[in-house]
């Protein structure tokens, strides 16, 4: 059995909530920490995000990711991190859900790609190694 969990701000009703859905309104750094360390798959189902940091976060714990393919910026940070899968419509959100679910070797692997791209891309070390280079590349102008 699999549990949906929301997390964050309530923007509109869940239409057809049951027992197996569970709402938190407000969740602390720990919740949401913990949460994500122990999901199957995040599911970012919005078309309009301009970076997504729950992404980052959810990679950062090996857990894979599932995104509307609607948002050029998702849908382009699975296929960089080769992190999740995607989806356009709702015959393809279930089915790649399914697939998560069901083949767990490769969402693991999934996730660790997801991890791999964090450590490449957002850790300390690698992000001041681009300001260090952007600022060289400023200087030798």
């Amino acid at each position: 059995m699999v549990s949906l969990v929301l997390a964050g701000p309530a923007n509109m009703p869940l239409p057809g909530a049951s027992a197996d859905h569970a709402r938190l309104a407000t969740s602390t750094m720990r919740t949401s920490d913990a949460l994500l360390a122990g999901a199957q798959a995040l599911v970012m189902p919005s078309p309009y995000e301009s970076l997504s940091m729950v992404l980052l976060e959810a990679w950062n714990y090996g857990t894979p990711t599932l995104v509307n393919a609607r948002c050029a910026v998702l849908k382009g940070q699975v296929l960089r991190a080769d992190g999740g899968l995607y989806y356009q419509s709702a015959l393809e959100f279930a089915g790649a859900l399914d697939y998560l679910l069901e083949h767990r070797d490769v969402a693991v692997e999934l996730g660790s790609q997801g991890r791999g791209y964090v450590e490449r891309e957002y850790r300390w070390p690698a992000v001041m190694a681009k300001i260090d280079s952007l600022f060289l590349q400023i200087t030798r102008r």
